[in-house]
């Protein structure tokens, strides 16, 4: 996640972390590793560019903060208070770990 526009660079770094994981995480059983890089905003010529001859599927997606969750998904959501309670007996049996 990024909290600017889309730079080429982040191409790069993407291609790294692909690497770091397909070395060092991956084993026979997972399927291709993927990219998913969220930035404030980006230009779809920039982007396509930038990802032109990359290997790997990637995606760059737009995000936009908001104040607010909406209400379609605070009622599709679990309450703070839902999750407390619904962590808490797990958090307490694991306190002897």
């Amino acid at each position: 996640m990024k909290t600017g526009a889309f730079k080429p660079e982040y191409a790069g770094q993407i291609s790294f972390y692909w690497s770091a994981v397909d070395a060092g995480m991956k084993t026979a059983a997972n399927n291709s590793t993927i990219g998913l890089l969220l930035c404030q905003d980006h230009s779809r010529l920039v982007v396509e560019y930038a990802l032109c001859g990359m290997g790997n599927p990637i995606g760059v997606a737009q995000y936009q903060l908001v104040a607010e969750l909406p209400a379609e998904l605070q009622e599709s959501l679990p309450s703070v208070e839902a999750l407390t309670q619904e962590l808490e007996p797990e958090a307490r049996g694991n306190e002897g770990d």
